[in-house]
């Protein structure tokens, strides 16, 4: 795959951060999930979450540019069960992928590149 390719494909995905604790709970219930994904499958059915548990954050990827990219507009600050998700773009660079992470409103920008 070029890195073309994996810039289109990346860019279909993005993080969710700022996810309440029970969108990751096995306990049925507890669990937020099904409500959680509801939210993004209002833009495409075809959605794929990985859940990083550990990150408090989940990768959302969809089939289309289009889907992702009307989510990402329509999502970003959204309010979820009190909590406002924050959306972060994947970045492929050429020396690996970049992950940009906001820590905070007036903080500087911290990169993550994984080779």
């Amino acid at each position: 795959m070029e890195v073309d390719q994996d810039s289109e494909a990346l860019s279909c995905s993005f993080y969710v951060v700022r996810v309440p604790e029970a969108v990751f709970s096995t306990d049925p219930g507890v669990s937020l999930k099904p409500e959680f994904e509801a939210v993004f499958r209002s833009y495409g059915n075809d959605v794929n979450f990985v859940y990083l548990k550990s990150f408090g954050r989940v990768s959302v990827t969809y089939p289309t540019l289009e889907q992702a990219r009307l989510a990402q507009s329509n999502l970003h600050n959204h309010e979820f069960q009190g909590t406002s998700l924050k959306l972060q773009q994947q970045k492929l660079t050429s020396q690996g992928w970049q992950i940009q992470l906001k820590v905070h409103k007036h903080a500087p920008v911290k990169c993550i590149v994984l080779v």
